[in-house]
């Protein structure tokens, strides 16, 4: 049970963190096009 809930929460996190990562890169290139 801890297992899968630390499983489920490692991936969220992960895609979470890549998520706003891949936000700002897209954003800084953008912003750096204009």
């Amino acid at each position: 049970m801890w297992k899968e809930l630390g499983y489920q929460i490692a991936v969220i996190a992960i895609g979470t963190w890549a998520g706003v990562f891949f936000g700002l890169w897209l954003w800084c290139k953008v912003a750096g096009m204009n």
